[in-house]
């Protein structure tokens, strides 16, 4: 079902996001946006959060499927220079589509165009069959599936983004 986010951020699928729009989702106010400082922050929190602190010094906000932020990525050209989206645990899927956790407003990008997944401490980059194809870094070749690493540079369409892991 779409959600329409109070603060006019784009729609989104609530059956992907029960915790609320994913552009309005809390970060530790004492840390900032820093995605370097996020490590380990658990953001995903229910209607009603309930902060905890933890023994590191990090606010966790707690609710029903909360997953651990373990990276970002940050349009480095393209219609949404400089945006920036979290990546979670498990899939995160990129395309125009609404159900997408990275929604790009790139004509050239598929609705469901790929999928960046985090599964014990490796992230891989899929191609979800796209029209125009998924590429990593320099290189020409489309690929189907690559292993990620921290600066790496996803193009797709007329967008690059780039890879923050968090150590």
């Amino acid at each position: 079902m779409m959600t329409r986010c109070a603060n006019g951020h784009q729609p989104y699928d609530r059956s992907l996001w029960p915790e609320g729009c994913p552009d309005c989702m809390p970060v530790d106010p004492r840390r900032g946006a820093n995605p370097a400082a996020l490590a380990g922050t658990i953001v995903n929190p229910s209607s009603q959060p309930s902060p905890v602190a933890s023994g590191s010094g990090t606010v966790v906000v707690q609710g029903a499927g909360s997953k651990r932020l373990v990276g970002w990525v940050v349009v480095q050209q393209g219609p949404q220079r400089n945006a920036d989206f979290r990546l979670v645990e498990g899939g995160n899927r990129i395309g125009r589509g609404a159900d997408s956790h990275v929604r790009l407003q790139d004509p050239l990008i598929s609705t469901m165009h790929a999928m960046i997944s985090f599964d014990d401490g490796v992230f891989d980059l899929v191609d979800l069959g796209s029209q125009n194809g998924t590429y990593l870094n320099d290189n020409p070749r489309k690929i189907t599936r690559e292993t990620l690493k921290s600066g790496d540079v996803l193009r797709l369409g007329d967008t690059s983004l780039k890879f923050v892991r968090y150590e």
